[in-house]
């Protein structure tokens, strides 16, 4: 009963960082699609497109670095990271998503 309560404790976590960083994105962007919160698996992030997002968010990012544990408020790396991609378009360092994926596909198909 207690591991249980415990794993619950866990999942409310990481439901309450994602809801605390879709309201950051909100303030920013407007409400706009419900965001998706992208697969469990690996990702390949960019620093540059990293560096800018975490100069947005200085202080998010600093206090999630100073947590030893999950936190309701915690900056969620994944769903942050895709959802800036999306959404931040001025920035002169993020090039549009279909620009990086001509960069991988070398044969033009």
């Amino acid at each position: 009963q207690h591991h249980g309560h415990a794993r619950r404790l866990l999942i409310d976590t990481f439901g309450d960082s994602l809801r605390y960083v879709n309201k950051l994105f909100r303030r920013r962007y407007g409400l706009g699609p419900q965001k998706k919160v992208p697969a469990h698996m690996p990702h390949m992030l960019d620093k540059n497109i990293l560096a800018d997002l975490q100069s947005i968010y200085p202080q998010e990012y600093e206090e999630t670095s100073s947590h030893r544990f999950r936190r309701g408020n915690d900056m969620q790396l994944a769903f942050a990271y895709f959802h800036f991609l999306i959404n931040e378009k001025l920035l002169p360092s993020v090039s549009p998503v279909s620009t990086l994926l001509a960069e991988f596909d070398r044969d033009g198909d």
